[in-house]
């Protein structure tokens, strides 16, 4: 348990009654879900299980309201539940469910919204998570430009896979070395992706005019994981042609 879940843990127990719900939902969920979550970006540091969500609030398994900055990474923009939002989830319902051929209309309808909304995108590709965003993104740059290496920074999360779970949350020892987010991650397929400081425009111009041709692609967090000096605003550069 990190500094900051045991400083949480510590302020919620102290802040709130005996939790008997959460604590036996917490206790149900070690035993059927590894880890007891489903990722490990949610840990808490307190067992807390949520039953309803409404507007900026979260609320759990003993009736206790959290106010919910996180926001599913960012995802709930307009807040949980909101009435235009679960009004035409209902509505979709009430004539689709999974369909597993051919198109879509409401697929094309929505790919033409973010077309017309994006001006750097001429076609839309739908994924179920992130890291299948970044892996099909990944294979697509390797096949179009025939290169192996990708750059990702230091602290940025692009998903779980092997060429990008790496450095997201650091040591202070192990910023800008290969530092697998877990066991099992393959140097054979890290070892393609380098590591370099966040918000270094001049490391980045350095390493592509050192290693011309062959960077396929650059990943480029907006915001950081890792604690460091230079966790500042992204600096604007022009980086040269790889």
């Amino acid at each position: 348990m990190t500094a900051s879940e045991l400083s949480y843990s510590r302020t919620f127990r102290e802040t709130h009654p005996v939790t008997t719900n959460n604590e036996t939902i917490a206790s149900r969920a070690e035993a059927v879900i590894p880890g007891g979550l489903l990722s490990p970006s949610r840990r808490l540091g307190a067992p807390i299980a949520f039953s309803r969500a409404e507007g900026p609030y979260l609320f759990d398994a003993d009736g206790n309201r959290h106010t919910d900055y996180h926001c599913a990474f960012g995802a709930n923009v307009l807040g949980h539940r909101n009435p235009a939002v679960s009004e035409a989830i209902a509505k979709v319902g009430e004539s689709l469910d999974l369909v597993g051929a051919g198109v879509l209309e409401l697929e094309v309808e929505v790919a033409e919204l973010l077309v017309d909304a994006i001006p750097c995108a001429d076609q839309v590709a739908f994924c179920s998570s992130g890291s299948e965003a970044t892996y099909h993104a990944l294979r697509l740059a390797r096949a179009y430009t025939g290169r192996k290496q990708i750059i990702k920074f230091q602290g940025g999360y692009h998903g779980w896979h092997d060429y990008v779970a790496m450095n997201g949350q650091s040591s202070r020892q192990m910023i800008n070395s290969f530092d697998p987010m877990s066991d099992g991650i393959l140097y054979d397929a890290a070892r393609y992706t380098k590591v370099l400081p966040y918000n270094d425009a001049n490391a980045v111009e350095e390493y592509i005019r050192a290693n011309p041709g062959e960077v396929t692609r650059r990943y480029f967090p907006t915001t950081t994981r890792t604690p460091s000096r230079n966790t500042s605003e992204p600096i604007p550069a022009k980086l040269p042609r790889s």
